[in-house]
């Protein structure tokens, strides 16, 4: 954080297509729509099955997208005016007063302009075209325009450059901090502690010194220090200031015992996301991006891939202050499309990761770099000696970035020269692929089984799953060593859009729905990676699971569903997952099943019987002991509509996440589809946008009624500019009688 920095999302003019002259002062823009940023316009659209693009970006229209913004700013003397863009999706031109200031491809980077020389007294125009309308510029849905914040800068002559704060804590509170500045100046470091208490006080621009027992930062404990940089003139004026957070921690990885944090081997339990937000789409929003932090916390997550690019600075200062170690990626295929291929990635890579890792490095939260994920030089043409030499490079110029961080880059599963999982020799004979050997940790798509394999040839190596199918359920987390292994990463954590085919308009086999509801598999991975005795059932919604090869994987999916409203006499699959180990299943009182948990179940252990209403129970038993119970009840009539916030007291212009459901006179929750709630929100604030956990619906992301699936969905609330108070009612009609309920949120 810095100071003389204001926010700058308010107050924009926005308008789609090709707009001649839009740069210019005296274009007519009464017309355009106001919108405070950060926005994302292709999630408003409508879905078409005819796009191109449609299976990678959720058959949601990209374009060319305009913005404009009137303000008043006046400079002092000597003072420069600089806006400070954390990311537009994507090929940003900015414009002040009709002059070009810059133009940046990388729509997942930020950037720094110093507009100064264009402004002019009085009204100034700042006016950003953001061009998406270039096919495939990433594989997943990415949104359309000024997605991330955009704050407006001072700076003098004598300032801090950017990312110019730079801090080492070790865990035996040894701390080197140094600062860059633009001009020679004194520099005071100022330390607090997670209390706020002063520890000590350093004068630069380089200091060194020890933290007397220090707080250490985990996820359990995620203790925060506060570093504050003072940079004074010879006259002893202040000229800047930048604050910054970090933490003191060890992070090691040892080949005989995987991941080592503070000195203790930790499994890292993880999850891959993409950066899309249930329901708004990828405009980041702090209350948004910790939501779904908390809801990977509750299932036992402490560990998150940013796959695969640089993501909004909200979601590492969130995983520091929340608790969750972030695997920090800067490429996907090392190939020009973050650049619309517009650009050559040998010209353009340096800058990118240089911008990528001066930001991220004092997070205590960031524990690897990754400089690609299954890149094209290993994956499809052998290029470049299977991708080493590029590797080696990347890998140096990182370590000069950030000396205290190991490198990696995620491969693709193929084992030596390209061998794939349809060769004879891939599981038995094919040796680790060329690029393992360069990489300070191994980061392995998919083939985790071969690690105790790969280390008794290689012993001075150290592996992580750096994805994970959900196979088997969650499966394949008892598919690698867990004593080598640093951890795994299943792919995906929330369910993201693009990379479907239609009607799908996402990726549906993550542990998590696309409106934020865990699925059955997300108990499941609780389940196995938490010891404490759990017990979770589901049943089989198909009768058999969905099998497809993606990326040269092998893909399972069960439909499973957590509801007990099915056809009376019909057979029913049911799984209980749990970590017991006996399971004795009860329907209405009566023994249906009873069944020793082995180690090849993966903690699911397989029922079948004639379905009977009523209510279903599983006890699960350690010895003895009853040491578990789950329950699934047959709901009745609809009788209640519920709204739920997790937080009914949000910031200006912060967000409002409300779950809806449908419950019975007993509180079951009645899992109906198809009902359409309607929403209005008054008062001082707007509906954002709607969600469900339906992969095949319709329903779009921006509507006052959203179409309930599995009985429930979700609405987000955007709270305006000021304090107050704004309410959202939903009405439903079920069978003829309307229910309704109403939430309302404080602002301030």
């Amino acid at each position: 954080m810095r100071n003389r920095s204001e926010c700058f999302n308010a107050n924009w003019k926005f308008c789609a297509g090709n707009v001649p002259r839009f740069e210019e002062p005296g274009l007519d823009d009464t017309g355009w729509t106001a919108v405070n940023l950060p926005h994302d316009w292709s999630i408003g659209q409508p879905f078409d099955s005819t796009l191109p693009h449609g299976s990678q970006h959720a058959y949601l229209p990209n374009g060319v997208v305009n913005y404009r913004k009137r303000f008043r700013a006046e400079c002092g003397s000597g003072e420069r005016l600089l806006l400070d863009f954390d990311g537009v999706y994507r090929s940003a031109d900015l414009f002040v007063n009709g002059r070009h200031i810059l133009k940046h491809f990388n729509g997942y980077t930020g950037f720094e302009a110093d507009i100064t020389d264009a402004l002019v007294p009085g009204e100034n125009l700042v006016a950003v075209r953001a061009d998406n309308s270039i096919e495939q510029t990433s594989r997943w849905y990415t949104g359309s325009g000024i997605n991330r914040s955009v704050r407006l800068r001072r700076i003098g002559p004598l300032h801090f450059l950017r990312h110019g704060l730079v801090i080492d804590a070790k865990i035996d509170g040894h701390v080197r901090i140094a600062a860059e500045c633009s001009l020679p100046g004194n520099v005071l470091f100022t330390i607090h502690d997670p209390s706020g208490k002063r520890t000590a006080a350093h004068h630069g621009p380089a200091a060194a010194f020890t933290v007397g027992n220090p707080q250490l930062w985990s996820p359990d404990t995620p203790n925060l220090y506060t570093c504050t940089a003072q940079l004074f003139d010879e006259t002893g004026a202040e000229a800047d200031r930048i604050t910054a957070k970090f933490g003191f921690r060890s992070v090691e990885f040892d080949p005989e015992h995987g991941f080592v944090l503070n000195g203790k081997k930790l499994l890292l339990r993880g999850v891959n996301i993409h950066e899309d937000l249930c329901g708004i789409g990828t405009a980041v929003f702090r209350d948004g991006v910790a939501r779904r932090y908390r809801i990977l916390k509750s299932l036992g997550v402490n560990a998150v891939r940013l796959a695969h690019h640089p993501y909004a600075p909200e979601y590492l200062e969130l995983a520091d202050e929340m608790g969750l170690l972030i695997f920090d990626e800067a490429f996907d295929k090392w190939t020009g499309q973050y650049y619309g291929y517009q650009v050559a990635f040998e010209d353009h890579w340096r800058g990118d990761v240089a911008e990528f890792v001066r930001r991220d490095r004092n997070h205590p939260s960031v524990f690897l770099w990754s400089v690609g994920n299954e890149v094209v030089d290993q994956q499809l043409d052998g290029q470049d000696g299977y991708g080493v030499d590029r590797l080696i490079v990347m890998r140096d110029f990182v370590h000069k970035l950030d000396p205290t961080r190991k490198v990696t880059c995620a491969l693709y599963p193929s084992r030596r020269s390209g061998v794939k999982w349809d060769h004879p020799d891939f599981r038995e004979k094919a040796d680790i692929h060329q690029m393992a050997h360069h990489m300070d940790v191994v980061a392995a798509n998919y083939m985790g089984e071969y690690f105790a394999r790969d280390h008794v040839k290689y012993p001075q190596m150290t592996f992580l799953v750096s994805e994970a199918t959900t196979n088997r359920g969650v499966g394949s987390w008892f598919d690698f060593d867990h004593e080598l292994g640093g951890g795994s990463f299943y792919w995906g954590g929330f369910d993201y859009l693009g990379e479907a085919r239609w009607p799908h308009k996402n990726w549906y086999s993550g542990l998590i729905d696309r409106a934020g509801y865990p699925k059955s598999i997300a108990y499941q991975a609780q389940i196995a990676w938490d010891p404490a005795p759990r017990i979770h059932i589901a049943v089989h919604a198909d009768e058999k699971a969905e099998v497809r090869n993606w990326n040269d994987v092998q893909l399972e999916w069960e439909n499973m569903r957590s509801h007990w409203n099915w056809k009376e006499g019909e057979t029913v699959r049911v799984a209980v997952y749990t970590n017991c180990e006996r399971v004795v299943l009860l329907l209405n009182g009566r023994p249906v099943g009873s069944k020793v948990r082995s180690e090849s179940d993966c903690c699911r252990i397989p029922f079948e019987f004639a379905y009977a209403p009523g209510e279903l129970t599983a006890n699960g038993y350690n010895g003895d002991k009853l040491a578990a119970t789950g329950t699934l009840a047959t709901a009745g009539k609809p009788v209640e509509l519920r709204l739920r916030a997790e937080r009914t007291a949000i910031a200006p212009d912060g967000l409002g996440h409300v779950e809806i459901a449908l419950f019975d006179a007993a509180g079951t929750r009645c899992a109906v589809t198809d009902a359409v709630v309607h929403l209005r929100v008054s008062g001082d604030g707007s509906l954002f946008g709607v969600s469900n956990g339906d992969t095949t619906s319709p329903q779009p992301f921006k509507s006052n009624a959203v179409r309930l699936f599995e009985g429930r969905a979700l609405a987000v609330v955007r709270a305006g500019l000021r304090p107050g108070e704004c309410r959202l009612r939903a009405v439903c009609e079920i069978d003829g009688a309307e229910l309704a309920s109403e939430l309302a949120f404080s602002v301030g």
